[in-house]
């Protein structure tokens, strides 16, 4: 996936299911295909015509960007980019649109995806496995097979480590929000900022729908059980973790022990 180009109207509609947006993990590895960007980026330029006009690049640095979302007053847009030499896995960055400023939001170790920006403006939530023991290591297999001339085959990656982190950016503080085995991403905060949802606590008890939350977004969360069969709601003062049937479906299945 090369470096993403927008237009004003890209992200209006901000809450689509990350299942349109997929990374690349899987068991197994393949040759890997030129990018058409970099073998021949004039006719990538023409293939991108032909479904969007009057784009501008944002960013330039590392092998891919994407999932970007801007900041409630336009300023700033936070992404996901694989850019840091030890680690070739997404991680997150915020990026100020007046100065064209970069900062990294996340530890820079495990993989990271779809980071979103507090309405207030204060601090980012993301998904992150930064907590996995195994991540170094993964990181260090990812590098070798990459050196070795081969990908893995595309496909998402539901690694049960992920899990919702957000960051002050005042203090640099991380907060950890939730805290069960199993793939918990795809985060955003309601408009007014009391509310976040996981929109992948995948096979979750629907009645978390009916918790305390703003009430256009309350209606978003009982969308998401309905159609895309897993979203965890709860409030900001106080996240709990409340999706018990993922933990029993673990138990039943079998999962690597964290």
């Amino acid at each position: 996936m090369p470096h993403f180009c927008i237009r004003t109207c890209l992200l209006s509609c901000v809450l689509v299911p990350a299942v349109l947006f997929p990374t690349a993990k899987s068991a197994t590895a393949q040759t890997a295909d030129p990018d058409i960007t970099e073998s021949n980026p004039s006719e990538a330029i023409a293939q991108e015509a032909n479904l969007i006009s009057r784009t501008r690049q944002l960013t330039f640095e590392g092998r891919r960007s994407g999932e970007g979302y801007f900041s409630v007053d336009g300023h700033r847009m936070v992404f996901q980019s694989e850019r840091e030499s030890g680690n070739t896995f997404y991680q997150i960055y915020l990026m100020d649109l007046d100065t064209g400023d970069t900062q990294r939001i996340t530890t820079g170790t495990g993989k990271t995806t779809c980071a979103w920006i507090h309405p207030d403006g204060k601090k980012v939530l993301f998904a992150s496995t930064q907590d996995d023991p195994a991540a170094v290591q993964e990181q260090t297999e990812e590098i070798e097979l990459r050196t070795s001339g081969k990908e893995r085959r595309y496909s998402w990656d539901y690694d049960e480590f992920y899990e919702l982190y957000e960051y002050e950016l005042a203090t640099k503080q991380y907060h950890k929000l939730t805290n069960a085995r199993g793939y918990d991403a795809e985060g955003s905060w309601s408009p007014d900022g009391s509310c976040a949802v996981d929109w992948e606590a995948l096979r979750a008890d629907a009645g978390h729908s009916e918790r305390t939350c703003a009430p256009t977004f309350r209606g978003l969360a009982t969308f998401g059980v309905r159609f895309f069969r897993g979203v965890a709601a709860f409030e900001q003062t106080g996240p709990e973790e409340i999706r018990q049937g993922k933990d029993r479906r673990r138990e039943r299945e079998g999962s690597r022990p964290r």
